[in-house]
């Protein structure tokens, strides 16, 4: 469904399955915002949030959590935000909404910037 709602916004989007995958597009790829399931075969969000920061300018990392239980400590680790898995579409938009106009009102992710989905799990 995630990629569902990105692509119907004409967003250019990108799915990988693996840390692995997913730093190599965070190394490669122009993005601006990223969604991440909260654990891979390989390893788990936190991997993705240093290599985000790394970034100029950083790539916003929306976790998608297994357990409501782990959502604080999800923003603590410093994602953007995070959704319960499964999430709506309407979360979806909420957090490409927000993650567009957080910190500065006239923002807007230039044209070439990606958003892309990490995870598994029917995105």
């Amino acid at each position: 469904m995630l990629t569902d709602v990105l692509r119907g916004w004409g967003v250019d989007a990108m799915v990988v399955s693996n840390a692995k995958d997913a730093r190599h597009a965070l190394e490669t790829q122009r993005l601006s915002l990223a969604f991440s399931e909260d654990r891979f075969d390989d390893g788990t969000y936190r991997d993705l949030l240093e290599d985000a920061a790394l970034r100029k300018p950083g790539v916003r990392v929306v976790v998608l959590i297994h357990e409501e239980e782990t959502y604080a400590e999800v923003l603590n680790s410093g994602a953007f935000e995070a959704l319960p898995l499964p999430c709506s579409r309407s979360d979806i938009q909420w957090a490409v909404i927000h993650a567009a106009s957080n910190g500065e009102k006239s923002y807007r992710p230039p044209a070439s910037d990606r958003v892309v989905p990490f995870g598994s799990h029917k995105l």
